[in-house]
């Protein structure tokens, strides 16, 4: 635990906003505009429906499936006998890679993803060692899909599916059919629920749709990235090769390996879905890096002291990397700064408190003491709209939202409403500058 406050991040703030706003009856993609999974947004409506904004509430819900992945994978590898020997290194070792980085033990869309995905995981791993392909394969196409109705970019992992039971199992066409169909269910649903209320457009454009957005990713963004999780792909390349190397692994174990190898080259092409670059959004990557980390460490079987001391360099290591990232007395020696995701409690205007407040662009902290006005909390969605004023019906959907829930303040990061006041007439007379950046509703 930290011996300082815990930290708040701005995408738990994020996640905290779309679970108030689902409680006030907005509906998903159509009052919030955000691209955020589906069953996501229900679980932090659920958390703000009991706790309200509990930053403790979310942490012990990461815990609790943080936990749970731990403990169902080692008990895989137990029951399979997936390594030489069973033991609980594979938990442990899984365990310090979950903290690499403080923003892995938030209740994210790719920690509840994988925990689904992970079940997955499992599923195919019992159906490979059979020697004929069950029906129950719908199972692993539905919890496939669940898991990206979670965290979309692990809606690509259907591919690593039907590759392992094509190679490994007798895969007919029947059986295919019955994956595909049970990675359909759980979306089609989705889909089918706005049909009715006439919203499919809705949620194809904002969820559908947002998914194949092409990102353009900040280069600061792989620097960070890289001084977190090059240990862990270090320790796992190393283990890659052992294993190339060695004959000691039993046909099962060796076949293992190339499914987790099948999986993390699934997993590298995820990262052109992800909406943005952070560790927490690398979770599927801790399965084959812990993997093949355990494959490296039984190299040295029979040399008990060379592995102890070498996990303990890389346990003092993580707890650096993870600690460093946000302690300001650490500063000197960051190499991951995690800074830049925290809420700055700076910049609050102590004076705006419970108004409702909009704010165009993306630090979300004035929003930690106030409530979201008008659909647009996601400035990285909303500015598709303010961009784009010589639209017609950009103009109209703006000023529709600002009649249907008008802001109290307007807090402007990017220079834009005047040109919004412009085109909006009407508006510009609601509304009055009071400080640079700030609007207020005068009526």
């Amino acid at each position: 635990m930290y011996m300082y406050e815990i930290p708040l991040l701005t995408p738990e703030l994020k996640w905290m906003l779309l679970g108030e706003q689902a409680n006030m009856g907005k509906l998903l993609y159509v009052d919030i505009l955000d691209d955020i999974a589906p069953l996501s947004a229900f679980v932090y409506g659920i958390i703000d429906k009991l706790f309200g904004r509990s930053i403790l509430a979310y942490k012990i819900m990461a815990l609790i499936l943080t936990a749970f992945q731990i403990i169902y994978f080692t008990n895989i590898v137990h029951k399979k006998g997936l390594f030489l020997e069973r033991n609980y290194v594979p938990g442990l070792i899984l365990l310090v890679f979950f903290s690499v980085s403080p923003d892995l033990a938030t209740l994210s869309p790719a920690l509840m993803g994988n925990t689904f995905l992970l079940v997955a995981f499992g599923a195919v791993i019992n159906q490979v060692e059979r020697l004929g392909i069950m029906d129950n394969v719908f199972e692993i196409g539905a919890f496939i899909s669940i898991s990206a109705m979670f965290y979309p970019p692990l809606c690509i992992f259907i591919a690593w599916a039907m590759l392992i039971l094509a190679l490994y199992s007798g895969f007919n066409l029947r059986q295919q059919f019955l994956l595909i169909f049970g990675y359909i269910f759980p979306v089609g649903l989705v889909a089918l629920r706005y049909f009715i209320i006439g919203h499919q457009y809705d949620f194809y454009e904002n969820f559908i749709g947002a998914i194949f957005n092409i990102r353009q990713f900040n280069l600061n963004d792989f620097k960070g990235l890289a001084s977190t999780m090059t240990i862990p792909f270090i320790f796992s390349v190393l283990g890659f090769f052992v294993a190339l190397g060695t004959s000691k692994y039993k046909n099962d174990q060796t076949r293992a390996q190339k499914i987790i190898l099948v999986w993390f080259l699934i997993a590298f092409l995820s990262i052109g879905l992800m909406p943005y670059l952070s560790p927490m959004q690398f979770i599927p990557f801790l399965l084959p890096f812990a993997f093949y980390t355990i494959v490296f460490f039984e190299s040295y079987n029979r040399r008990k002291l060379v592995p102890e001391l070498i996990f303990l360099l890389l346990f003092i290591f993580t707890l650096f990397i993870n600690y460093q990232s946000f302690m300001p007395n650490l500063s000197k020696f960051s190499f991951a700064k995690s800074s830049e995701l925290l809420v700055d409690r700076k910049i609050i205007n102590k004076e705006v408190v419970n108004k409702k407040l909009l704010i165009l662009g993306n630090n979300l902290s004035p929003y930690l003491n106030n409530v979201p006005s008008t659909p647009y909390v996601n400035w990285a969605m909303a500015k598709n709209e303010f961009d784009d004023l010589n639209s017609y019906e950009s103009v109209i959907k703006i000023q529709s939202n600002f009649e249907k829930d008008a802001p109290q303040y307007i807090i402007d990061q990017q220079n834009i409403m005047p040109k919004i006041f412009d085109r909006i007439p009407t508006l510009a007379k609601r509304y009055k500058v009071q400080k640079a950046g700030m609007y207020v509703l005068i009526d």
